[in-house]
């Protein structure tokens, strides 16, 4: 080997050695400060390289508080006045700062992090930018007070207020001021000063932006909405309120809005809606309109079931009755309508009949009859007293419980009534009598609604105008006619009746089942009961008969679900006949 190639090898040997050599302290730095922020990072003077996520955050955070903590002097016009951070909401995002530091050096590929660990290898460290906030209007709101107690001679705007029922104001005037625009960027770089230095705010001479005139015209306004009492009428009551000028003079707010887009400030006025309020809350009774219960409609002619909404109480509304009283006291007339609201719901809400679960009818019986007895006159009587009765769900009914004693005072007659197989149709046993065909038109309601039959007492004989076997009488107290709502519905009961038949339906919601009757033979039969002489003393209106035979039938309830399963109930039901009864 020449010596020219020895010393090129030994060149590149030498170049190779050093460029490892920075790669491998390219590497170790990197592998020893992978969770570390890179370099010579500070903030606001705070270093932060070699940190730690959490160390760092922590050292932030502790610049943060001591800037919070200390206040800024503030000099306007030669007097100085104490800015603390906390009253305008300084905030400062240690982890945006954080997040920021740990990526300074790690941004890009490989090659690109290699460039500026090379770029940055002992040279000065890098400053990040503080993100911070702080809240300017609350600033300014403090300058213009400065300005007012801070200053000899200073512009003022002028202003109106109500004190004790009276219109205060003063007028404008030319003075110096604060440079607004230009203190707020000195405050702003203030702020993250850690050494505190005072602040000193420019100022100017500022001609006033408002007139007497201007002034004395908000003036006018107001003293025309306080010119007298206002009148709120309700016109669905027919009703109204007259709310006096005092009250009015209590409620009159008056603001002067001083950053407005044109420089220009501004008086709002309007009515603070409380003394509004607790005047007129004095009348709510007189204002409110009565609720109205929701209704159940069931035509039983269409066979539908229909819910009248209800309507709740109808009361002023408390937001825009001060709305309302601006209204009438800026109005030549001075009166406007009372705004009004729902408020307390009907005793029986939409939802709660909803809640009934009512959907449909579940049975419909009748039974036929002749015209123009007195028995009509009870059916009919009964039918209207049990006409729109409710059953809740689990509930039990008792016709008894329910109708009461049978008697001529609450519109029954006497009329032909079954007394152990016997017929009597004089003297009180007999008022009430022939109400035991409306009991049975009800019990094949109760039957065929698929309900749960509690207690029913059917007739000793049997009459050709009842199913056989389905029939139930009716005594006071007993024999009763009682059921339960098993259903998870509200049953309604309706009746309706002609001159020759009496209807009973359900209404509700029995879950879809079918029902169906049937009927075993007759069994078991028997001859007449031989009931002896009628004599004297016998109960006034027993009637001589000759007696009919008895015998006995299984009555089968059949109950199919709506997923097809099915169940069958049955009941023993025996016929004694009527007594043989002849004169003594």
């Amino acid at each position: 080997m020449t010596r020219t190639n020895r010393l090129l090898l030994g060149l590149l040997v030498a170049i190779v050695s050093i460029v490892g050599g920075v790669l491998f302290l390219f590497g170790i730095d990197r592998a020893t400060n992978g969770a570390e922020i890179l370099g010579n990072v500070t903030v606001n003077g705070v270093e932060l390289g070699g940190l730690g996520e959490f160390e760092a955050i922590e050292r932030v955070r502790a610049m943060e508080q001591d800037l919070i903590d200390t206040p800024i002097p503030v000099v306007v016009a030669g007097r100085t006045f104490s800015l603390d951070p906390v009253s305008i909401g300084l905030d400062i995002d240690e982890h945006v700062i954080v997040e920021a530091a740990l990526h300074n050096g790690r941004s890009g590929s490989v090659p690109d992090q290699f460039r500026w660990w090379l770029d940055h290898f002992g040279s000065d460290n890098t400053e990040l930018d503080l993100p911070y906030t702080f809240d300017r209007d609350a600033l300014q709101a403090m300058m213009a007070d400065w300005q007012q107690n801070g200053i000899a001679d200073p512009a003022y705007p002028g202003d109106i207020a109500m004190a004790e029922g009276a219109i205060v104001y003063s007028y404008p005037r030319s003075g110096t001021g604060i440079e607004v625009g230009r203190a707020i960027e000195l405050v702003d770089v203030g702020l993250t000063d850690r050494s505190r230095a005072a602040v000193e705010l420019p100022t100017r001479q500022i001609e006033a932006v408002l007139g007497t005139a201007d002034i004395d015209a908000v003036v006018g306004r107001i003293d025309s909405i306080l010119a007298g009492p206002i009148t709120l009428r309700a016109p669905q009551l027919d009703r109204e309120v007259s709310i006096p000028q005092s009250v009015l003079a209590e409620a009159l707010v008056v603001q002067r809005l001083d950053n407005t887009l044109d420089g220009i400030p501004q008086f709002h006025v309007r009515f603070d809606r409380n003394p509004v309020l607790e005047y007129v809350e004095a009348f709510a009774p007189y204002l409110e309109t009565d609720p109205v219960d929701a209704e159940l409609v069931i035509d039983e002619v269409e066979d539908t079931v229909t819910i009248i909404p209800s309507i709740p109480v109808q009361e002023p509304d408390p937001v825009g009755l001060a709305n309302a009283a601006w209204t009438a006291a800026r109005s030549e007339s001075r009166t406007a309508d009372i705004p009004y609201r729902a408020g307390r719901e009907a005793d029986l809400s939409t939802e709660d009949i909803e809640a009934f679960g009512i959907k449909e009818r579940i049975s419909e019986f009748t039974t036929n009859h002749s015209c123009c007895q007195n028995r009509v006159t009870n059916i009919q009587q009964i039918a209207d007293d049990v006409d729109g009765a409710w059953v809740m769900p689990g509930e039990v009914f008792s016709l008894n419980a329910h109708v009461g004693k049978r008697i001529r005072a609450n519109g029954y007659v006497c009329a032909g009534a079954l007394l152990h197989g016997q017929i009597v149709d004089e003297g009180e046993i007999c008022i009430g009598g022939g109400t035991s065909q409306f009991t049975t038109t009800m019990y094949n309601a109760i039957f065929f609604a698929g309900v749960e039959d509690v207690y029913h007492f059917k007739h000793t004989a049997w009459f050709s105008r009842y199913p056989e076997g389905r029939e139930a009488t009716l005594g006071f107290p007993s024999p009763d006619l009682i059921f339960r709502n098993n259903t998870d519905s509200v049953i309604v009961i309706m009746t309706s009746h002609t001159d020759t038949s009496v209807t009973v339906e359900f209404y509700g919601d029995n879950g879809g089942i079918e029902v169906e009757a049937g009927l075993s033979g007759r069994y078991n039969h028997t001859q007449p009961f031989d009931g002896g002489c009628v004599a004297d003393e016998a109960p006034s209106g027993t009637v001589i008969q000759n007696g009919t035979s008895g015998w006995t039938v299984t009555v089968y309830r059949y109950i199919t679900f709506p997923d097809g399963t099915k169940t069958t109930e049955s009941w023993v039901e025996r016929y004694q006949g009527l007594w043989k009864l002849k004169s003594c």
